[in-house]
This record gives C-alpha cells, structure tokens and sequence, in this order.
C-alpha cells in the first residue's frame, strides 16, 4: 500500500471530508475520529488550517461513547452542498454502500483515498483519482490506519489510541473471529502502550445493551426457523419492531450464528417497506459471502450481507429459504 503517495496529498489539501458505509459501525466510526484526531491540527503546505467535515446519515446509540463522536455531523443537518478536494472513505470501497443521502451531498472530488479491509467489488470510483489502502488481511480498518500513521511517523496519543482499539476490538468480535492473526495483538498490545484501555473499551462494546435490543432479539426467537437439519438459522425482523423499539440492536446474526451444530445464520430486517437487509454470519469452513455476492451483496468470508429492494418481506424469506436448500453446507 502505497501510504507515503497517500500522506503527499493530505499534506497539500485544505477542505477534507470523511465518510463510511451505510448503518455506520464502531469500526467506521473510529477510523473516522482517529483520522480526524491525528491530522486536524496539521497544517496544509502553505500553512492554512485544515477544514474536516466527518458526515453520516445517522450517528448509533452504541457509538455515543467514542471519544470525540461530537464532531460527526448528520447529512439531515446540511443546508448546503459541499465541494471536498478530497473525499476520505472508511470501512467501505464502493459508492453503492454508501447511504444515498450522503454520496449526494458533495461534489465530485479531485482525489478520493480508501481505507479499507473487505473484499473488493467490481465499481465505480469516488474521483478519477482514487489512491486505494485496501488490505483483506486486516482485521479491521483501524489497524490499517494504524499502519499508515506509524509508517508516516504520525504521533499517536492516548484519544487515537482509543479510537483505533475501539475499532480493533469490534471487528475481531473481541478477539474472537477468523481474521485474528499475531499482528493483530501486536497491534493492540502497541495501542495500550499508547494509553487505550481494553477493559473500559470492551465493557462499552459488549456491555451496553438497551431493553429496546432485547425486545428485538425476543421478536427474533419467536420467528426462528431451523433449515437443514440444524445447520442454518433463519429469522426476521418487521419494520413496525424497529417503529416499536427502536433501530438499535446488537449483531443478532453473529447471537445465532454461535449456536452448536450452526453453520450459517440468516437475519432478514425490514427497514422500511421497499428496502430489506440480510445480515450473514457462518462458521468455517462455509463461507457466507458466497451467498452474499450471489444478491449482489459483499462483506467479509464469514460475515456479509446484501440488500434487497422493491421486494416484500415474505418474499425475501421465501427466497432465501429457497436459496438456502440448494447450498453446499457440511
């Protein structure tokens, strides 16, 4: 990755602004304030402040904890269409995962860079020039900042830090998924070095749930449905339950996916009644993003997911249930 190409233009820029994908994560988030956080008091070449616009269509319950969160702005709130010269994307490579309301709030971009540790889709560019810092062996997107401020001599403090463990930590599922390597330790071991504190960081992640979360996983019990033999979990969620207890809830899919004998669970969400959107979490050796990418959806190998529109709820279980009967699961 080519960081130091990549540093050369966030030297000469003035107005910068960042953006993630749709249904902002703590690890989109993060990357986010820690960029922020590390480069918002550092001057342009001719010496001019620079100018952050952080933009989301919304900001979740569970990252009002992030240090700095207050600086991230609603695409609602907006009076006027911004004109960045450069276009910073988190956690995400392709304008299609991009709310719509955000992609059309600025102009087009002399430069875009990415940031980013999900496998790549054929699509179109945010700039004609776009510098890519993609890497799939990360576990997430903060450990490719990580890199990229070490490898610039970038301080780090005790706020970056926090940041970049806050997005560690919830992307590995807390050190628990398949995309944990050595470097990944290393990574956290250096960020508490730095002042972050992984008690307090994991206690905010996991320990944080509303009663409206646990409404919504009882309404998901009900509706659970068992396919192939125990191997696939499949369940739903209706647009009056998100009306009724809000749209906050924990990885439910991630919840279903740990039960014994599962290898695949499906979370089908009604976000409104023309928008669906499946959650997919699997165990390995199957790979969930295989049926991801076949609804032209992407993600991670085991954890991904895929929208659906102009189609009702029932259908899209139906579908899926069809679907799901003509996998390869072992």
């Amino acid at each position: 990755m080519d960081f130091e190409r990549v540093y050369q233009h966030l030297r000469t820029a003035k107005e910068i602004l960042c953006i993630t994908h749709t249904a902002p994560d703590i690890d989109g988030l993060s990357s986010m304030l820690a960029f922020y956080q590390a480069f918002k008091n550092f001057p342009s070449d001719k010496g001019e402040a620079k100018n952050f616009l952080l933009l989301v269509e919304d900001i979740p319950r569970k990252t009002y904890f992030l240090p700095g969160i207050e600086v991230v702005k609603k695409v609602d709130d907006l009076t006027n269409k911004v004109n960045p010269e450069i276009v910073v994307v988190f956690d995400a490579h392709c304008p299609k995962r991009i709310n719509e309301k955000v992609l059309a709030s600025f102009h087009k971009p002399k430069v875009a860079i990415i940031f980013d540790h999900h496998h790549t889709d054929l699509c179109e560019a945010f700039s004609d020039i776009q510098l890519n810092l993609i890497d799939t062996s990360y576990p997430s997107t903060t450990a490719i900042l990580f890199d990229f401020f070490t490898s610039i001599n970038l301080p780090i403090s005790r706020e970056v830090a926090t940041l970049l463990l806050f997005g560690l930590y919830y992307d590995t599922g807390g050190f628990r998924y398949e995309n944990v390597s050595e470097k990944t330790f290393e990574i956290a071991s250096q960020l508490t070095h730095f002042g972050a504190k992984p008690s307090e960081i994991a206690g905010a992640i996991f320990s944080n749930k509303s009663l409206g979360e646990i409404e919504l996983l009882k309404r998901a019990l009900n509706r659970l449905k068992l396919l192939r033999d125990g191997k696939v979990i499949l369940t739903y969620l209706t647009k009056k339950d998100f009306e009724l207890y809000g749209k906050e809830l924990d990885d439910l899919a991630s919840f279903f996916r740990d039960v014994e004998g599962v290898m695949l669970s499906v979370l089908v969400k009604e976000l409104d009644y023309e928008h669906i959107s499946v959650s997919l979490r699997s165990k390995p050796p199957f790979p969930a993003l295989h049926l991801a990418k076949m609804f032209g959806g992407g993600g991670h190998t085991y954890a991904c997911g895929f929208k659906v529109h102009s189609k009702s709820l029932e259908e899209v279980v139906k579908m899926l249930e069809e679907k799901i009967y003509q996998l390869q699961i072992i």
